[in-house]
């Protein structure tokens, strides 16, 4: 379809080029409030209508999640008469419409010189293993992660295989967060792709690119310093064992 409503991947009707009230609201709120040079440029009606469209998301992707846990096709959803896995090839196409933010049109994407990893939009399905990954999880983290992913945030990963072995998370501080490599999916470049990626996903969006390192961590402050980050003071002294604390580090 040639709508560019979110709600077309899931339902075909009323017309093609229909917008949701939700998404119509959104839109009418950049045309309406457009950025005032008082205010540098700074268009609040974008964030709002990012904001506005991320919440939808999230009911999209609760609703989502209910079909799935159902597994029970449902008419808005499905055809009666599609096999099961149809079904699941379904879910995961409009998963991949849903959750693709603007600035990383050029996803999902082949890595390496074989193609054997994709580096994709993280789809609310990939939360419990990015979760299980997560050194900080606790019993409010999935539902922290579900968020993120469903939200308007850079969330990112690559799959070997239909696995997920890596990802990166932009936090709801905006700060570029929870990246992880499996071990034994490690040095062949996944870890730069997923920042340099995010990176250029925020920096499309004209938000700030910073991410927070801790002291010690030297695989992460090597993959940083690489890509052209710097940390943002740099006069301040590292500390060790239990001291180490998260130091903050912007690209350049």
């Amino acid at each position: 379809s040639d709508s560019a409503s979110i709600y077309d991947a899931v339902r075909k009707e009323p017309e093609a080029h229909c917008l949701s009230t939700l998404e119509a609201c959104a839109r009418a709120l950049v045309l309406l409030e457009p950025p005032s040079p008082e205010e540098g440029g700074d268009n609040r009606a974008e964030e709002a209508r990012r904001y506005l469209e991320g919440a939808m998301r999230c009911m999209v992707e609760t609703k989502m999640r209910v079909y799935r846990e159902r597994n029970s096709p449902e008419p808005r959803f499905q055809r009666p008469d599609v096999r099961a896995e149809g079904r699941r090839d379904r879910v995961r196409e409009i998963e991949d419409r849903l959750f693709a933010p603007a600035g990383d049109g050029g996803l999902p994407r082949k890595l390496g010189d074989d193609g054997a990893a994709t580096l994709r939009r993280l789809a609310p399905s990939d939360g419990p293993a990015v979760d299980a990954r997560w050194e900080h999880r606790s019993d409010a983290s999935p539902n922290k992660i579900r968020r993120l992913i469903a939200g308007p945030r850079a969330t990112l990963g690559v799959d070997v295989g239909g696995v997920l072995v890596a990802s990166v998370l932009q936090g709801e501080d905006g700060a570029l967060s929870m990246l992880h490599v499996e071990e034994g999916h490690r040095r062949r470049g996944y870890g730069r792709a997923l920042v340099a990626e995010a990176s250029d996903v925020i920096a499309a969006r004209g938000e700030e690119l910073f991410a927070y390192v801790r002291d010690g961590n030297a695989a992460s402050e090597a993959l940083f310093s690489e890509l052209g980050w710097v940390r943002a003071d740099p006069s301040e002294k590292k500390r060790t064992g239990r001291r180490r604390a998260n130091r903050k580090w912007i690209l350049k």
